[in-house]
C-alpha cells in the first residue's frame, strides 16, 4: 500500500549524451525535480511550480557535436570496403552500426542550453540538449505551472524578455574562476610508467613472439584506456598543466591509432594471405618512439609542475 505522504514522480523527456554524466527531470505534483549524476554521487534540486519565473531555450548548434565525431568513426570503419575493395564482417557491422547512430543525431535537430529561472538563481538544465526534447518537456510542465500560477494572458506575452538597461547602471564583475585544487600527479605519473612499459613491449616483440607478450600487451592496453578515462574526468577537479593534458589527449588517440591499423594489419594478412612482417616492424619501432617520448616528456613536466607548486604556496579556496 503506498503512504500518503510519498510522492510520485513522472519522468520528463531528455537525456544528455556523455558517459560519465546523467542527469534527468522528474515532474511532481507541485514541483518539478533535477537529478544530476556523476556516476558517483548524486544532487537534487526542486523547482516548485510557485516559484518558477521563466524557461529559457537557447540554440547552441545546428548539429550536435557527436555527429561529426560519430560520423568520423563511422566513415573509418566503412572506407576500407567503400575504397578499397576490402571486405569485413567486423568493419560493415560496426561501421554501419556508427553510420545509424549519426543518423540519429542528424534527427535529433538543433541542440540548445535550456535555463529555469527563479527569484533566487538560474540553473543549467542538463538533461534539455536538443531543441525538440525541451519543447516537449516544457509543454509538460506548462499545465502544473498555471494551475498554480495561472494562465499567460497575451498582455504579459507581449512583454519584453529582459527589462531595458538602466543608464549608468553599474556593471557587473565577471565571476571569479573556478577554484581547482592542485593535482598530487601520481596518477598521470603511473599513466607515464605505462607509456614507457607499452615502449619497452614494443620494442621487445620486435624480437621475441608468444602468448607471454601478448598478454602483457593487452594487459598495458587496458590498463592506459581506463587510466586516461579516468584522468580526463579527474581533470575537472584538480588543477594541471596543459600540457600534461595535451599528452593524456595524445595517449588516447595515439592508443586508438595504432590498434586500428594492427587490427586492419592483420585482416589483411588473414584475407590476402601475405607476409606484413615488415609494416608491423615499422610499427614496433615507431610505438617504442612515440610511447617513450610521450613518457619521459611526461615526467618531466610533472616534475617541473611540482617545483613550481614547492615555490608558490597553492591559493586559498573562496568562501
Amino acid at each position: 500500500m503506498t503512504s500518503p505522504t510519498e510522492r510520485r514522480y513522472r519522468r520528463l523527456p531528455g537525456r544528455p549524451f556523455s558517459p560519465f554524466r546523467r542527469d534527468s527531470l522528474w515532474l511532481a505534483e507541485d514541483h518539478v525535480l533535477s537529478v544530476q549524476s556523476n556516476r558517483f554521487s548524486e544532487t537534487y534540486r526542486r523547482y516548485y511550480f510557485r516559484d518558477i519565473q521563466a524557461f529559457t531555450i537557447q540554440r547552441t548548434a545546428s548539429i550536435s557535436p557527436w555527429t561529426f565525431a560519430v560520423g568520423t568513426v563511422a566513415a573509418v570503419f566503412l572506407a576500407p570496403g567503400l575504397f578499397f575493395d576490402f571486405q569485413s564482417p567486423f568493419l560493415w557491422v560496426t561501421g554501419g552500426l556508427f553510420l545509424a547512430i549519426t543518423l540519429a543525431f542528424i534527427g535529433l535537430g538543433p541542440t540548445c542550453a535550456c535555463y529555469i529561472q527563479t527569484a533566487v538563481s538560474r540553473e543549467r538544465l542538463g538533461s534539455l540538449r536538443w531543441i525538440r526534447t525541451a519543447e516537449k518537456a516544457l509543454d509538460m510542465l506548462q499545465p502544473g505551472i498555471e494551475q498554480v500560477q495561472g494562465a499567460i494572458t497575451p498582455e504579459i506575452a507581449a512583454l519584453p524578455s529582459e527589462p531595458p538597461p538602466i543608464p549608468g547602471a553599474a556593471i557587473q564583475p565577471p565571476p571569479l574562476p573556478t577554484y581547482k585544487q592542485p593535482e598530487t600527479g601520481w596518477a598521470y605519473e603511473f599513466l607515464f610508467v605505462l607509456l614507457l612499459l607499452d615502449a619497452l613491449h614494443a620494442y621487445l616483440s620486435l624480437h621475441y613472439k608468444g602468448t607471454p607478450i601478448q598478454v602483457a600487451g593487452w594487459a598495458i592496453l587496458v590498463t592506459e584506456i581506463v587510466f586516461v578515462l579516468w584522468l580526463i574526468v579527474r581533470q575537472r577537479r584538480f588543477e594541471v598543466p596543459g600540457a600534461i593534458r595535451v599528452i593524456v589527449i595524445l595517449t588516447l588517440i595515439v592508443t586508438a591509432g595504432f590498434n586500428y591499423v594492427g587490427f586492419m594489419l592483420n585482416s589483411v594478412s588473414t584475407q590476402l594471405k601475405t607476409g606484413t612482417q615488415t609494416v608491423f616492424a615499422a610499427m614496433n619501432i615507431a610505438d617504442t618512439a612515440i610511447y617513450g617520448v610521450m613518457g619521459i616528456a611526461g615526467f618531466i613536466l610533472m616534475a617541473r609542475y611540482r617545483q613550481g607548486l614547492r615555490r608558490t604556496p597553492p591559493a586559498a579556496a573562496p568562501k
